[in-house]
C-alpha cells in the first residue's frame, strides 16, 4: 500500500484551535475598541469640565 496524501486535503475540515484562537482574537479586538471609547467619553467629558471651569483654556 502506498500512502498518497492529497494536497488540497490540508484546507478541508474545521480546524478547531485555529478557530477558537481567531474568535478569542476579534472578541478581543472587539473588548479593546469598547473599554478604548469609554477612555474617549471621559478624555472628552475631563477636557469638556476643564475648559468650562476655566482651568484650560
Amino acid at each position: 500500500m502506498s500512502s498518497h496524501v492529497d494536497p488540497g486535503a490540508a484546507g478541508r475540515g474545521l480546524d478547531l484551535p485555529r478557530a477558537v484562537l481567531a474568535g478569542g482574537a476579534i472578541f478581543l479586538v472587539w473588548r479593546a475598541a469598547r473599554a478604548f471609547k469609554g477612555l474617549l467619553r471621559a478624555a472628552f467629558g475631563l477636557g469638556l469640565a476643564g475648559y468650562w471651569t476655566g482651568f484650560w483654556s
